[in-house]
């Protein structure tokens, strides 16, 4: 579970590398189902830079996949370890 948390992590500090845009926050704001939508808004722009969401949708943008993204961090032994213990579902 600690190689999942970490390359989790590893993979939302990644967002930063593309630089979220203002843009890019107006097109997740769509996605959001009411009332996350306004309270999101009403954040604004700044402080959802860090919310998991924001910062997946960001990645996902440009290409870059959470799944594959962390089986490659954690490597096929220990990602098959991980399903295991999961009982075979996730990664």
């Amino acid at each position: 579970m600690f190689s999942y948390g970490n390359a989790t992590y590893r993979y939302h500090n990644e967002a930063r590398k593309f630089e979220p845009t203002a843009q890019d926050w107006a097109e997740w704001l769509e996605g959001l189902a009411e009332p996350m939508r306004t309270a999101s808004r009403g954040m604004g722009f700044a402080a959802c830079r860090t919310i998991l969401s924001f910062t997946r949708y960001v990645m996902e943008k440009n290409d870059v996949g959470m799944e594959q993204y962390v089986r490659r961090l954690m490597g096929g032994e220990v990602c098959a370890g991980y399903r295991a213990m999961l009982g075979g579902s996730g990664l």
